[in-house]
């Protein structure tokens, strides 16, 4: 049988599959079944995923990430933004010869990042299953991609993640594959005659590269061919299937339980376990008061 009337004949099975579990609602579909209904639905079928990655450094060879943050004794919230951009000028004069500012967008379905090098805006969508931390890695490898073709050799990059640059520091203990190849490539580039400052920028404060960077990465429009880690894909799932189940939770509102937690989010835990217990079985009326009648065998 060719391949073309192998997917007509598997098309064909699982029609007629769907039409048999609609005549029978009250008989659940296999698990691989729904499984392939759920990959479907969230258009996770035919996503190319990137497995996480190990640190595979020696402990003599660790890549060294420079990370300066000038802002740390400021506050952002209790700070004047002038003062804050005053900060940025002086610590960009230390590295007049090049920067480059990266950015990350996640919003209203629309993932991308943007790029500001040399006065130039380099910009492209990601796959909405994105996060917004490799949303912002995958800006910050891209800058390195064109770092590595530039005259310069004194760089810096300004970021306003600052969660993705304390995690550079530390790429000994990460395991986002973006992070790890962010390593590989700085180091291959130190090796090279490049030195390279990574920088954290507040953002939204009136810092001309960052603002830009910010744009061009909210209107991004450019797909670029990439790999979806395998912890966004996990949290994409989760979160698929937490509101599959409210859903069909919210339908349940005979059920006594629904009106005492209509919401499936978790009750906070308490530390003692006992005390936690008693509260619980208060919560959804299974006490010694409420079932003394099955107990007592009355």
């Amino acid at each position: 049988m060719s391949v073309s009337n192998h997917l007509l004949s598997s098309q064909h099975v699982s029609k007629a599959l769907t039409r048999l579990y609609n005549a029978r609602p009250s008989k659940i579909p296999p698990f691989l079944d729904r499984t392939m209904r759920m990959l479907h639905d969230t258009y996770l079928d035919g996503l190319q995923v990137q497995k996480d990655a190990t640190f595979h450094h020696s402990p003599w060879n660790i890549p060294f990430i420079k990370y300066a943050n000038p802002f740390a004794k400021f506050n952002k919230n209790t700070t004047a933004p002038v003062v804050l951009q005053q900060i940025f000028y002086y610590h960009r004069c230390q590295y007049s010869d090049y920067t480059v500012f990266t950015d990350g967008s996640k919003a209203d379905r629309h993932v991308g990042f943007g790029v500001i090098m040399d006065d130039a805006s380099y910009n492209h969508i990601l796959s909405v299953f994105c996060s917004v931390y490799t949303t912002e890695a995958m800006a910050i490898s891209y800058a390195l991609k064109l770092i590595s073709s530039s005259q310069y050799r004194k760089l810096c990059i300004y970021s306003d993640s600052m969660s993705v640059l304390q995690q550079l520091e530390n790429t000994e203990s990460a395991t986002h594959p973006i992070l790890l190849n962010i390593a590989d490539t700085v180091h291959c580039l130190k090796e090279k005659g490049f030195d390279i400052v990574f920088c954290w920028t507040p953002s939204h404060v009136g810092i001309l590269g960052n603002e830009k960077a910010d744009y061009v990465a909210r209107t991004a429009s450019i797909p670029i061919e990439h790999t979806v880690p395998l912890a966004d894909i996990r949290k994409s799932v989760q979160y698929y299937i937490f509101n599959k189940w409210q859903e069909t939770w919210d339908l349940q509102v005979n059920n006594k339980l629904h009106r005492i937690k209509p919401s499936i989010v978790l009750w906070p835990i308490f530390p003692i376990r006992g005390f936690d217990v008693k509260l619980t079985r208060l919560r959804i009326g299974h006490t010694w008061y409420t079932h003394i009648h099955l107990l007592s065998g009355d």
